[in-house]
C-alpha cells in the first residue's frame, strides 16, 4: 500500500515499497531498524524514512517495560495529518507506504518535504546564551519560550504527546536578523514524530515526560541555556491558563516532571542533581533543601558539615553548623546535630513548601505545649526559616543522654531492665494524664538522662484538651510495649499498675489479657510496617529503580567504595585478591573490602534458561534475604546485618541479584564442634547459646529451611544464623509444628558423627 498527496503523483512514480526504500541519497542516520537520509526529485528536496521492522526481542522488550512498540511510519504519519488538522507548523508529509502483515518484518516508509532555511533550537539556545547579556537576546529568549509554550499547550490539550520532545527536535524558521529583531515573525516546527501518541487526553505521565525532557534539553542539554524563575512563570503562564492554580493542583505532573529530570541527570551524568533554587521553592520537588544541598543526601561524610545561615536580632544571628546527621527522612526533614555559635545544639531542618512549613509550625506548637503541660523535653532556642529555603528548629543538646534503645541494649545487669521500663511507663503515664499522645512511641523518640526520661520527637505527638481515654491509652501502650523484644512482655504486663497510677486510671481484672493481646497485634503491625519501610526510600533505606535495576542499600554504607561495589558486583567477585568463600552453582560468596571494612558479597547465579524463566517473576532469592533479615533484626534473634542488596532486572522480569551483608568473624558451628580433637568436651555454655538461639527462632514460628551448622556463625558476641533465602514465617492460624520438628532433624544430622554433641542438643531441643 502506498498513498502520495494530491499533486505529487509524478514525484513517486514507484509501485512497490521496496522500490521506494531503494532511493539513494544522503545518508542522515541508521540504527534500530530505520534509516533516514535526504534526496532530490525536480529541484525538491525531500526526507525519507525508511523502517524494516524492529523484530520480535524489540517488541516483547518494549510491551514488557509497559510501551507501546514502534511498528512502522504509520505512526508519524498519523501524527503529521493530525498535526496538519491542527494547523501546527510540521514537515509536510508526501508519501506514505506499508508492506507485510508481520509487524516484527513488516517495512514502511514516510516521505516528508524538507525545511529548508531552518535551524534546531538547541542552535538558537546557543546564540542567546553568547548574547545573553544584550537586550535584543533577552527578548528572543522570552519569545521562544513564547513559542514553545504555546505548541506545547496546543499538542498535550489535543492529546498528542511526543515521547522524545527536546530542543533538537524543534525548528525555527527565521535567519540571524530576524531571529534578534523580529520574533513576531517566528514560526517553530516539531518533527521526529515516529514515537508520537494520539488520544483523546495526554495522560499525566505522558505530559510530565515531555515538559522534564524539555526542560532537561534547556536546562542541562547541549544548549546550556539557564532558565530563571521568571522564565518558568512565562512558560507556565501560556501553558496553563491559571497557572498558580495548577502549582496548587497539579503537584503530581510537577512532582514527576522534576522526579524524570533528575532520573535523566542521574542517568547522563552519574551524579545526583542539586536542584537550582528556582526550582525548588516552586513547589513541585519535596526535596528539602540546606544551603543548596538536597536533605536525603545529607547521609555521608562528602555532605557534612554543612552551614545554615541564622537571620535575626544580634543575639540570634550566626551560622547553624550541622556535623553529624542523626535522622534523615527523604523529602522531608533531617534531624542533626551541630554548633551555634559555639553551643552544642539539636537541629530539625524542614523541606521547603507547603508542607515542610506545616510540619514545621505543627511540631514547633506541640513542642511549646509539652513545656505548658509539665513534659520533660529539651529546651526551645531558636526557630526560624533558613535563607536558601525551608525552616528550622534549634534545641538544646542533651549531651548526658541516652535513646532508650541503646539504654536497653546497654543495661545487662540483672533488674536493671525492669527499671528502665518502669521509669518508661510512668513517663508515659504523664503523657495521658496531661492529654499527651505519642503517635509512634518507639525507643528511638525517648532519652535517658540524669534527671529521667526526656521526649525528644514533639512533632510525633497529638495534643488533647483531655486525659485520654481508657481504651485509647490503653492501645498506645500496647504499641510503646511492642517496641521491646516479646521476652519483655512478662516484664511490661507486670508493670501496668504502675503505669495505671501514672496515668490516673484504675485497674481491671481484664486488663492484663487485653493488654496481651494488644502487644501482639501492635508487634504484628509494627513488623509488616518496618518491611515494608526496607523496600523504599526511608531515612534507613535508599531505593533506586529503573528497567535494568533495583538497588537497595542501607543509608549509612550509600557512599564512596559501596557505591562502585554496587554499580559492578562481578568485578569484585572476580578479583584475584578477595577471598572466596564458596564458588558453586547456585550461588558466589566473597569476603570484600569495602570503606573499611569487611562486607560479605553473595551473588545467586542463574543457572540456565529453564532456570531463568522459572525465577523471572518471582522474588529474587536476594531480595527474599535481605527481607528475612530485617524482620529476624527485628524479632530480636542475631543475624549478620544486611548492608545492600541489587537486582538486575529487565522490567518486571528477574535476573542475578547480589546481597550485600555485614562480615561477622568467627567459625562456623560445624567447625567450632565438629572438628574438635578426639576426646575433647564441647564447651556447655556454647551449645546452650545454640539451642538458646534456635529455640528463639522456632518460638516466633519461624523456619530457617535450611538448618545446616554451617549457616550458623559462632562470633565472639554469641551465635547468629545466616543465608537466610529460606526463612518461612507461619500466621497464627497455621501450627508450625511441623516445620519446626523438620528444622530440628535438619540440625541434628550435621552431628551423626559425634554422638555426644548430637546427644545434648537433642536433650536441649527436645528433638
Amino acid at each position: 500500500m502506498i498513498r502520495v498527496r494530491l499533486g505529487c503523483e509524478s514525484l513517486f512514480p514507484e509501485r512497490s515499497v521496496a522500490e521506494v526504500c531503494g532511493t539513494a541519497g544522503e545518508v542522515y542516520r541508521e540504527a534500530g531498524g530505520r534509516r533516514t537520509l535526504a534526496f532530490e526529485r525536480n529541484g525538491r528536496r525531500f526526507f525519507i524514512k525508511c523502517h524494516r521492522g524492529q523484530g520480535w526481542r524489540e517488541i516483547c522488550k518494549n510491551l514488557v517495560c509497559l510501551r507501546l512498540p514502534v511498528l512502522g511510519a504509520k505512526t508519524e504519519w498519523r501524527a503529521l495529518r493530525r498535526l496538519e488538522s491542527l494547523a501546527v507548523p510540521a514537515p509536510r508529509w508526501v508519501a506514505f507506504g506499508q508492506q507485510g502483515r508481520n509487524p516484527a518484518t513488516r517495512c514502511s516508509f514516510l516521505v516528508t518535504e524538507s525545511l529548508e532555511g531552518t535551524r534546531d533550537l538547541e542552535y538558537w539556545a546557543r546564540e542567546i546564551k553568547r548574547h545573553e547579556h544584550r537586550p535584543t537576546a533577552v527578548r528572543a529568549k522570552w519569545a521562544l519560550i513564547a513559542q514553545v509554550a504555546r505548541l506545547t499547550r496546543v499538542l498535550h490539550e489535543n492529546g498528542i504527546n511526543h515521547r522524545d520532545y527536546y530542543l533538537c527536535h524543534l525548528r525555527l524558521a527565521a535567519g540571524r536578523e530576524e531571529f534578534f529583531r523580529a520574533p513576531e515573525t517566528w514560526q517553530v516546527y516539531v518533527m521526529d514524530l515516529h514515537r508520537a501518541q494520539l488520544r483523546l487526553r495526554t495522560p499525566l505521565r505522558w505530559a510530565a515526560k515531555d515538559l522534564a525532557g524539555l526542560l532537561y534539553s534547556c536546562q542541562y542539554g547541549p544548549a546550556g541555556m539557564s532558565l530563571t524563575s521568571r522564565d518558568l512563570v512565562r512558560f507556565l503562564r501560556i501553558y496553563r491558563e491559571d497557572w498558580r492554580k495548577s502549582l496548587c493542583t497539579e503537584r503530581a505532573l510537577w512532582r514527576r516532571v522534576i522526579r524524570r529530570l533528575c532520573r535523566s541527570y542521574r542517568r547522563e551524568f552519574s551524579a545526583e542533581l542539586v536542584l537550582p533554587p528556582h526550582l525548588r521553592v516552586t513547589g513541585p520537588c519535596r526535596a528539602a533543601e540546606a544551603d543548596g544541598k538536597r536533605i536525603p543526601e545529607l547521609t555521608d561524610a562528602a555532605a557534612l558539615p554543612f552551614s545554615v545561615p541564622v537571620v535575626g536580632s544580634v543575639p540570634l544571628r550566626g551560622e547553624l553548623v550541622c556535623e553529624r546527621a542523626l535522622r534523615v527522612r527523604p523529602g522531608k526533614r533531617l534531624a542533626c546535630s551541630g554548633h551555634w555559635n559555639g553551643r552544642p545544639v539539636f537541629i530539625k531542618l524542614f523541606a521547603a513548601g507547603f508542607s515542610g512549613d506545616r510540619r514545621w509550625r505543627r511540631e514547633l506548637h506541640a513542642l511549646r505545649q509539652l513545656h505548658v503541660r509539665g513534659i520533660p523535653a529539651p529546651r526551645l532556642l531558636h526557630a526560624g526559616a533558613a535563607v536558601g529555603g525551608g525552616r528550622f528548629l534549634v534545641c538544646e543538646y542533651l549531651a548526658a543522654s541516652r535513646t532508650l534503645d541503646r539504654a536497653w541494649l546497654q543495661r545487662t545487669e540483672p533488674g536493671r531492665h525492669r527499671a528502665l521500663l518502669r521509669d518508661l511507663l510512668v513517663h508515659l503515664g504523664a503523657h495521658h494524664r496531661r492529654g499527651v499522645v505519642p503517635r509512634d512511641p518507639h525507643l528511638g523518640n525517648f532519652a535517658c538522662t540524669p534527671d529521667g526520661i526526656v521526649t525528644l520527637d514533639a512533632g510525633d505527638v497529638r495534643l488533647l484538651r483531655a486525659p485520654v481515654a481508657r481504651r485509647a491509652a490503653r492501645a498506645n501502650l500496647a504499641l510503646l510495649l511492642a517496641q521491646f523484644p516479646c521476652e519483655a512482655d512478662p516484664v511490661g504486663m507486670g508493670l501496668y499498675a504502675d503505669y495505671a497510677a501514672a496515668s490516673g486510671g484504675e485497674t481491671g481484672k481484664l486488663d492484663k489479657l487485653w493488654l496481651a493481646g494488644a502487644i501482639r497485634g501492635a508487634r504484628r503491625r509494627r513488623r509488616r510496617k518496618v518491611l515494608r519501610k526496607a523496600f523504599r526510600n526511608c531515612s534507613a533505606v535508599v531505593h533506586r529503580q529503573d528497567r535494568w535495576h533495583r538497588l537497595l542499600c542501607d543509608r549509612t554504607c550509600y557512599r564512596g567504595e559501596m557505591l562502585n561495589l554496587l554499580a559492578d558486583p562481578d568485578a569484585y567477585l572476580g578479583h584475584r585478591r578477595v577471598r572466596t568463600l564458596k564458588d558453586g552453582n547456585s550461588s558466589t560468596v566473597a569476603v570484600v573490602q569495602v570503606n573499611g571494612q569487611q562486607v560479605v558479597v553473595k551473588r545467586y547465579n542463574i543457572k540456565g534458561w529453564r532456570h531463568a524463566l522459572l525465577r523471572g517473576l518471582r522474588a529474587t532469592r536476594a531480595a527474599r534475604a535481605w527481607r528475612n533479615a530485617h524482620a529476624l533484626l527485628f524479632d530480636g534473634v542475631p543475624t549478620a546485618r544486611p548492608l545492600a542488596m541489587l537486582e538486575h532486572r529487565l522490567g518486571p522480569l528477574r535476573r542475578r541479584s547480589y546481597l550485600v551483608t555485614e562480615f561477622v568473624p568467627g567459625p562456623t558451628c560445624l567447625a567450632s564442634f565438629g572438628l574438635a580433637d578426639d576426646g575433647a568436651v564441647p564447651d556447655q555454655e556454647a551449645l546452650y547459646q545454640v539451642s538458646a538461639l534456635l529455640r528463639k527462632l522456632h518460638a516466633r514460628r519461624l523456619q530457617h529451611g535450611d538448618l545446616k551448622a554451617t549457616n550458623i556463625i559462632m562470633a565472639s558476641s554469641g551465635p547468629l544464623l545466616v543465608d537466610l533465602d529460606g526463612l518461612r514465617r507461619f500466621r497464627p492460624a497455621w501450627p508450625p509444628q511441623r516445620a519446626i520438628q523438620k528444622d530440628t532433624r535438619r540440625f541434628l544430622a550435621n552431628w551423626k558423627h559425634l554422638p555426644d554433641v548430637e546427644g545434648r542438643f537433642r536433650a536441649m531441643l527436645g528433638g
